[in-house]
C-alpha cells in the first residue's frame, strides 16, 4: 500500500533519492528492492533542531502556512522533556513531530554542518 501511494504521489516528479529515517529499515529495504534510491537521514536530533532554528532565524527557509499546516501545528505543540532537563539534557518528547522530523532530516542530511554544535539561535 505505501509503495503504491508513494509512486502515485511522485508520478510526475524526477526523484533522485528519498531521505528516510535510518531506523525505518523495512521501508528502506522495500524502496531499495523496488530500485528507489535511498539516502538514510542524519538523525542527530539536537544538531538538527539547531540547524532548522538557525535557517529560520536567518530566513534561509520560509514556511508557507497555507501549504505547511502540519509543520506549523507541530511547531506550536513541540514539547521538551522536563525529566531530561532536570538531568541537564536537552531532549524533545517524540510525539506529533513527523513533519518537523522531515524538515530536520532534509536540512541535516542535505546541508550538514561540518562542525557539529555550531548552529544556535542568536
Amino acid at each position: 500500500m505505501f509503495l503504491k501511494d508513494y509512486k502515485k504521489m511522485v508520478k510526475d516528479i524526477e526523484v533522485r533519492k528519498v531521505i528516510i529515517d535510518p531506523s525505518a529499515t523495512s521501508l528502506i529495504n522495500l524502496f531499495k528492492q523496488n530500485k528507489i534510491a535511498v539516502k538514510e537521514a542524519d538523525n542527530a536530533v539536537i544538531d538538527g533542531i539547531n540547524l532548522v532554528l538557525n535557517w529560520l532565524d536567518e530566513e534561509r527557509i520560509h514556511i508557507v502556512e497555507s501549504r505547511c499546516k502540519n509543520i506549523i501545528r507541530e511547531f506550536n505543540s513541540y514539547i521538551w522533556d522536563e525529566k531530561a532537563q532536570e538531568k541537564g539534557e536537552d531532549k524533545p518528547i517524540k510525539q506529533n513531530d513527523h513533519a518537523l522530523d522531515a524538515l530536520r532530516y532534509l536540512l541535516q542530511t542535505l546541508f550538514p554542518n561540518k562542525k557539529r554544535g555550531a548552529y544556535f539561535v542568536k
